[in-house]
């Protein structure tokens, strides 16, 4: 953060550009003006206490400096449970169970000021009853309610965040330095722009479940009906949202982007859908030691609808305005074939039943249900606008009062995420074989290989892109009113280089449309040991040698942070996303054991206090994630906001810098240099001595491998009998016991948009886990 004391306090403010700003490589630093508008904005910069960051090249001063605090968090969470078992008839039972949780927190933003507050409340309810028509005819049918309830705001707790605020009669929105849906320059503040929003979702159930054996054949059939009720709304950047290029606009106040939502918009969506699957299964026992599992199942979803018929979608990026019921019913249309054969095996190799082969083969379908979608839907014009001012010279004269911005008719475009028309389910093909072999009385090893390949998944693309030409075989996107005879040459046009845009459609901002044409592939080997003790140590562990290459990652933000871009670079490529996926973790190690205290004691007093102890503890060791370098800011001129667009790889650079020693003598691989900045470049395919925009990078997705993880906790518990139905356990849970620091994922864009070299590249400064927690609980059961 910027030492905020002393930009406010001086006339002028000192700024150092962290790279070389032109082609002699030169470094400098000038002085400007502070606008009177941001002065009391720095109120909400603290000054560092931390370190002051410097020019990895020249040493030089940034006036960029951290800010470290520990803020109180207070969460208050209440769960209960409750069973009621009861025999009907000699042949008929039935069961009810009901559960409660309720929990809050509240959790202050490091630098104060506001407050993430978060309530929510889940119930389960479930009846089931049981039935034995004979002894080889069962039935089992259940009904189950569910009701999950969650609600997230930010709070002023200052007077600064009440009063100096954009949106009249709002709390302070946000202030970002850096590019729209990039990585900021210096950390934003403000209320988080997803405030306030909240989920009800209520869930019916029916099910009912009929079992048959006749001679070798043991039948199932099924069906289940789910009826789903999502009310939701996600009032994004209701508070409004600013955002600087650089920290030189930001001392200057000019905006180069505001976000915001018309004053009253709340964008409340209750969405209803009904899902219905059938199945039907045979386990067929072929011999004594071959048994065949035979199956199909088909479910389908009906077409999502709204409550109140506020339904409305763009079905065409050539569309003036968006599509409004009645001339639409559902937002989108499903696909009702998903049939889904399943077939494995499981072979006895030997008259000892000391191995076992089993294989297996299946195809499952994930519905589109409303948490596929909810986000985007309940931000639909005309009933929730998506506003997008990036007139500067607008911007500059009425910051920070956001109101005259607020009003459409001051509003050149509107965003947008539709959903693709026609969404089919996403469909799984998984296949496995394994091989389980006993070894002495209480030892098992399984090896095993598993495999799938993923059809019809979900990824993001930005289909309100500009004209393109093609140069010696790329995609070029020209800045508005330019052409490639213009700015190839030896003399190009000075408008050549600028980030200006003319969409192909006018009456739309940016338009990142969600749609499922996506593929993805797994495959790995599998090690699993068991050791099952009847006293002693009882232990599992388990390794797995894997690889994920997908095509899409971070659907909904915050799913894989900024490892992934969340949209594709170009919609009309998806092979130029195929890439390793950004959940991939090349090997993962993972243990756990058990151990009861074999302690006896004469005294019932020391008995009952010492006796019966047992400890157990888990570990984790994972490789690290793959991590994808982006720029942050529209250097291809698509529109797509930066986020997706990657670099180019330097010449003689590896993909992955995060070893030895990089650029100007800095030691790679820790949290202050994860990896190296300089391994990469603007994207320059033609090999101009001044790189043109508009021209996609040659930097795949998921080349750099994030930090390792190694995460080990402790348990240790005792049960108390008082009688034969009466029970009291004791818990102490250690959580990460070690305290070990496991890195968070690293600043991921390398170069500015100036052409200079991020200072903060490859920098990480938040962790992947909590530090060492400790939990004591007591349950009583009876």
């Amino acid at each position: 953060m910027p030492p905020a004391n002393r930009l406010a306090g001086s006339e002028a403010a000192r700024l150092c550009p962290g790279s070389p700003i032109n082609s002699s490589g030169s470094y400098g630093t000038y002085r400007v003006t502070p606008s009177s508008k941001i002065i009391p904005f720095f109120q909400y910069y603290p000054d560092p206490n931390g370190q002051i960051f410097k020019n990895r090249a020249t040493g030089d001063d940034l006036y960029i400096g951290e800010f470290v605090g520990s803020p109180k968090s207070i969460v208050r969470q209440d769960f209960f449970m409750g069973r009621v078992d009861h025999q009907l008839t000699t042949s008929t039972n039935i069961f009810g169970r009901y559960q409660f949780d309720d929990d809050n927190s509240s959790e202050p933003q490091v630098v104060g000021n506001i407050e993430e507050r978060n309530r929510a409340r889940r119930q389960y309810v479930t009846l089931q009853g049981n039935t034995v028509f004979n002894p080889s005819l069962l039935n089992s049918a259940r009904f189950a309610f569910n009701r999950s309830a969650q609600f997230s705001d930010a709070f002023a707790i200052s007077d600064l965040a009440r009063t100096l605020t954009f949106v009249p009669g709002k709390i302070m929105g946000t202030l970002t330095v850096g590019e729209e849906r990039g990585t900021p320059t210096i950390g934003d503040v403000g209320s988080d722009t997803n405030f306030p929003r909240f989920w009800v979702y209520n869930l019916w159930e029916f099910g009912d479940d009929l079992t048959y054996v006749k001679s070798r054949h043991n039948f199932k059939w099924g069906g289940v009906v789910r009826r789903i009720q999502n009310n939701n709304t996600v009032q994004s950047e209701s508070r409004g949202q600013y955002t600087f290029q650089n920290i030189e606009d930001l001392i200057l106040a000019k905006p180069q982007l505001f976000g915001g939502v018309p004053i009253g918009e709340e964008g409340y969506k209750g969405i209803r859908q009904t899902m219905l699957a059938f199945y039907m299964q045979d386990d067929f026992k072929m011999s004594s030691r071959l048994t065949l599992n035979m199956g199909l199942r088909w479910e389908t979803t009906t077409d999502p609808r709204e409550a109140h018929h506020q339904i409305s979608n763009l079905l065409n990026i050539r569309d003036a305005k968006e599509t409004v019921y009645p001339a639409i019913d559902a937002f989108f249309k499903t696909k009702d074939l998903n049939f889904q054969p399943r077939f494995g095996f499981a072979w006895q190799t030997n008259s000892k039943a000391t191995r076992v082969v089993r294989g297996g083969f299946g195809i499952y379908h994930d519905l589109v249900v409303p948490f596929a979608f909810n986000q985007q839907t309940s931000k639909y014009p005309p009933f929730f606008h998506r506003l997008r001012a990036r007139d500067t010279s607008t911007l500059a004269a009425t910051f920070p009062n956001a109101a005259p911005l607020l009003n459409l008719a001051n509003v050149a475009a509107i965003q947008m995420e539709p959903i693709a028309s026609t969404m089919p389910a996403g469909t799984k093909y998984n296949f496995t074989l394994a091989v389980q072999q006993q070894l002495g009385q209480r030892n098992l090893l399984e090896v095993s290989y598993v495999g799938s390949q993923g059809r019809h998944l979900t990824r993001y693309i930005q289909l309100n892109y500009p004209n393109y030409e093609i140069v010696n075989g790329q995609k070029w996107y020209p800045a508005r009113g330019t052409a490639a005879a213009n700015c190839f040459g030896p003399n190009p046009a000075t408008a050549c280089t600028t980030l200006n845009i003319t969409r192909r459609n006018p009456n739309w901002d940016r338009v990142r449309e969600k749609t499922n044409d996506s593929n993805s592939h797994y495959n790995g080997l599998q090690v699993k040991f068991i050791r099952q003790a009847g006293a002693g140590v009882t232990f599992t562990t388990a390794y797995t040698f894997s690889k994920v290459m997908d095509q899409q990652g971070g659907l909904n933000n915050g799913d894989n942070g900024q490892r992934d871009p969340s949209t594709s670079l170009d919609p009309d490529d998806s092979a130029r996303e195929w890439g390793r996926a950004a959940h991939d973790a090349t090997h993962v190690f993972s243990s756990s054991a058990s151990y009861p205290f074999p302690f006896r004691f004469n005294s019932r007093a020391a008995s009952v206090l010492l006796g019966g102890w047992e400890i157990s503890g888990t570990s984790l060791v994972m490789s690290g994630q793959p991590l994808t370098p982006q720029l942050m800011f529209d250097f291809s001129r698509t529109g797509n906001s930066g986020a997706a667009d990657r670099p180019d790889l330097a010449p003689g650079r590896s993909l992955n810098p995060t070893q030895g020693i990089g650029a100007n003598g800095i030691s790679l691989g820790t949290a202050e240099h994860w990896y190296d900045p300089y391994a990469f470049a603007l994207p320059n395919p033609l090999g101009l001595r001044n790189p043109v925009p508009g021209f996609f990078g040659n930097v795949g997705r998921g080349t750099i491998v994030g930090p390792n993880l190694v995460n080990v906790d402790f348990a240790l518990f005792k049960r108390f009998s008082f009688k034969e139905d009466k029970t009291l356990t004791f818990r102490a849970e250690f959580f990460n016991v070690l305290n070990h620091t496991n890195l968070g994922q690293p600043n991921m864009q390398p170069i500015l948009q100036d052409g200079s070299y991020n200072d903060a590249g490859g920098r990480i400064t938040t962790t992947s886990t909590h530090n060492r927690e400790i939990q004591f609980g007591l349950k009583f059961v009876f």
